[in-house]
């Protein structure tokens, strides 16, 4: 099925190839055409019957006039200027339409190469931004960096840019301001011209970076964390507490005791299952 798939992008690469070439030609041909010479007549006052050849590049062929009762005979002569005209640039001889068939072939190339042709013209309008009148620049004192949740991330960013909230296209281009590491590469690999809302980079964003989220611990997996041997108390408690605080749905004050309890030795577990805590921070009190 590769196979087949890839002898027909090859075949149509063959085609353009040949489409190419055959513009190449013909553009080469028009540009080797020689320039038409130019033919101008004129009258001249009568010259003596017999007049030769000039060498300065023109010749006076007389031609038989009417002869008048009375008047001697007269000739019109016919002057052809043999000087070839100035050399014409080749460049100006193309027509409009061999220019644009120019232009589309460079941008058939470069289709074949891999990378469009990208103008001004044609960049994203969110790089065109203009920023509102007496702003300062925002820094963003925690930058996503491609773990963590990427809910949290939004809610911090929409927080800092809520004086900006109506200024869609401003919101898309500081975003990139509030990303470093891996998660800033990615969004500037990211076509943003086609974004026509906030909600379609928000999307994009945590489509991309939905795995933290599935990543993060459930209920079960709290049950099954284990006081490493040189671990002080406290600082196990402060460990599972920061893991807990990322399950969803979140865990309510007695349900969050129960778990950790679980999780404890024997010699803790009876010295604190009837202390009579009410939450878990006495908890960690008591155990200390």
């Amino acid at each position: 099925m590769e196979n087949d798939d890839t002898n027909v992008r090859m075949a149509k690469m063959e085609d353009q190839l040949a489409q190419l070439t055959a513009m190449m030609l013909e553009i080469s041909q028009k540009l080797k055409e020689p320039p038409a010479v130019a033919v101008t007549g004129t009258s001249t006052p009568a010259l003596s019957e017999h007049a030769s050849p000039s060498t300065g590049g023109t010749h006076v062929a007389d031609l038989p006039g009417k002869e008048i009762a009375g008047e001697a005979p007269s000739a019109t002569p016919i002057i052809v200027n043999l000087d070839l005209p100035p050399k014409e640039n080749p460049t100006s001889r193309l027509s409009d339409e061999s220019e644009k068939r120019l232009a589309k072939m460079e941008e058939r190339l470069c289709v074949l190469q891999g990378y469009e042709l990208k103008g001004a013209d044609r960049l994203s309008p969110y790089t065109k931004t203009s920023f509102p009148e007496n702003f300062q620049e925002l820094e963003f004192t925690r930058k996503y960096d491609g773990t963590g949740c990427p809910r949290t991330h939004l809610r911090y960013y929409m927080r800092k840019m809520a004086h900006y909230a109506d200024n869609v296209p401003f919101l898309i281009h500081t975003f990139q301001d509030s990303l470093e590491g891996i998660a800033l590469t990615w969004f500037i690999a990211l076509d943003i011209e086609e974004f026509t809302s906030w909600d379609d980079l928000t999307n994009e964003f945590l489509q991309q970076y939905r795995f933290n989220t599935e990543l993060a611990p459930t209920r079960e997996e709290l049950t099954c964390v284990e006081k490493k041997r040189n671990e002080s108390f406290k600082a196990f408690a402060q460990r599972w507490r920061t893991m807990a605080s990322q399950v969803k749905p979140a865990l309510n004050e007695r349900e969050m005791k129960q778990l950790f309890l679980k999780t404890l030795p024997s010699e803790y577990f009876q010295g604190l299952v009837f202390s009579g805590c009410q939450t878990f921070s006495q908890l960690v009190e008591v155990g200390e």
